[in-house]
């Protein structure tokens, strides 16, 4: 709930950095709504460092020079930087961008919001560039059997095994079958060529694609809060989008290739490209990161909710690899 504030509480060396003069300020979620003549602004403190702001910056701007101005731009202070440090935190400003979270389920939504993140990636590249995040699938994949590999051992060893545990062994197979076809896949493909391909084009990847950040306006859907974005192939934005759908869709999902069509009409990508969609696609995520909740923090006792968790995402996972199979590519 929206809450007045003191003006001390958003301290007024951060207002006047900004040069505005706020004539209400309300405290909403993890940021203030200032208002001011003429509309309201948005400030936050952030986490990132200035040279990540300041990448944001660039992106966002070269992203708006080339037709997509639908995402949270930052305002400059008075001496010329998108942020203003104050008492060790960094702060950014931003329009106050209305709209509802995406609804996956609503399937012209659901392809509306593809097809923008495509325009997004389309208006990203040639961005200056920074943050250079170059992916190693068959390395990534290796990895992830190899830790699945140890932690099997490690549970087999246990002299108790909890509901977490029972879920994890239940679906060990499963889930290492399914990255064992990734590995399959990237190797009958050329993976190297995404990091040849992000690296001619400049691309630039949200690198957190999810639900509430791409908000539902008035005839028009917005992408905001890039502060996990490098540049990056965005194949993994692609993949993390239709995996995010995967997980909430229930059976009549939108066709796969239907949903991947809509984003290549936007931006077309190469055959070496797309070949290495489905495999990143099928990588269980959402599988391995539980896990990594669970077994990272070595106890030896399962909370019920991510017991409830894993319970969730495996419940699902024959019907999303089937789903996955079903791309044409």
């Amino acid at each position: 709930m929206n809450r007045g504030v003191r003006m001390e509480d958003l301290n007024g060396q951060v207002l006047l950095a900004f040069d505005i003069k706020a004539r209400k300020i309300t405290k909403e979620k993890s940021q203030y709504i200032v208002t001011v003549n003429g509309g309201a602004r948005a400030i936050r403190s952030v986490f990132e460092t200035r040279e990540h702001v300041a990448f944001q910056h660039a992106v966002k701007e070269h992203m708006c020079r080339n037709g997509f101005a639908d995402t949270d731009r930052f305002y400059l202070t008075v001496s010329g930087l998108p942020y203003c440090e104050y008492d060790g935190s960094l702060y950014v400003m931003t329009d106050v961008l209305r709209g509802k979270e995406l609804d996956f389920l609503d399937e012209a939504e659901l392809l509306g919001a593809i097809k923008t993140l495509a325009a997004m990636h389309k208006a990203a590249e040639g961005a200056p560039a920074g943050f250079i995040e170059r992916d190693d699938p068959v390395s990534e994949i290796q990895k992830d059997l190899a830790w699945l590999g140890s932690v099997k051992k490690r549970v087999n060893a246990q002299k108790r095994l909890y509901d977490f545990d029972v879920m994890f062994l239940k679906n060990y197979g499963f889930y290492t079958d399914q990255l064992e076809r990734c590995l399959d896949e990237l190797r009958r493909g050329d993976p190297a060529a995404l990091n040849a391909c992000a690296a001619e084009r400049g691309m630039v990847c949200h690198n957190a694609i999810k639900g509430k950040y791409i908000l539902i306006g008035a005839g028009k859907t917005s992408i905001v809060n890039f502060s996990a974005a490098a540049a990056r192939h965005v194949c993994a934005d692609i993949a993390a989008f239709v995996r995010r759908y995967g997980k909430t869709a229930p059976a009549g999902r939108v066709n796969i290739n239907t949903l991947v069509g809509a984003y290549l009409s936007v931006n077309p990508l190469s055959a070496r490209e797309t070949a290495a969609l489905r495999p990143l696609i099928r990588r269980p995520a959402s599988f391995l990161k539980v896990c990594g909740q669970y077994y990272n923090k070595k106890r030896t006792w399962t909370p019920g909710a991510i017991s409830a968790k894993i319970e969730d995402i495996v419940r699902g996972g024959e019907e999303f690899a089937a789903y996955v199979d079903e791309l044409e590519m």
